[in-house]
């Protein structure tokens, strides 16, 4: 066997489609059901965009900014805002 068949196959994004597991996003038992509401909104926009795992983060790093003002560093805030302003949705400010 040559390290070539040995190697895993990527499908095509056709296929990963067909393969894929329709994504369920759950509210945390923590959230509120307005912040649930903002963050399943941006989960289902931008569903299909993203791998789930990273959709998930990213939600949960809108919601932290969000409803509890926590603040991370200006690359990650900057593609948020530009995530939210791709949505129509107000970007987020820092705190002064």
């Amino acid at each position: 066997m040559s390290q070539m068949d040995s190697e895993p196959q990527l499908s095509t994004s056709s296929e990963a489609k067909e393969d894929a597991k329709p994504f369920v996003a759950k509210k945390a038992t923590y959230e509120t059901e307005v912040q649930w509401q903002y963050r399943k909104k941006f989960l289902d926009h931008y569903e299909g965009k993203y791998p789930i795992e990273r959709l998930e983060s990213w939600s949960k790093i809108l919601s932290n900014s969000k409803f509890y003002g926590c603040t991370y560093n200006q690359d990650v805030m900057q593609k948020l805002n530009c995530m939210l302003a791709e949505m129509g949705e107000e970007t987020i400010q820092p705190r002064i």
